[in-house]
């Protein structure tokens, strides 16, 4: 269960993130695409829950 709730956070923290970062660098705040965004968000949050599912199986 403490796992679950970890990579659940990962998650969120990894889609805040993209979020975040495709606005401010790759986008264009005035002109803001939802999908673009989403799909980013989605990359991010997956990269840092494989991460973090790497290190957990690697210690």
């Amino acid at each position: 269960m403490k796992r679950n709730v970890r990579n659940f956070a990962m998650a969120m923290l990894g889609g805040l993130c993209g979020n975040v970062i495709y606005v401010h660098t790759l986008g264009d705040p005035t002109n803001y695409h939802w999908g673009r965004s989403l799909v980013f968000s989605c990359f991010m949050a997956t990269t840092l829950v494989a991460l973090q599912i790497y290190r957990q199986r690697k210690s």
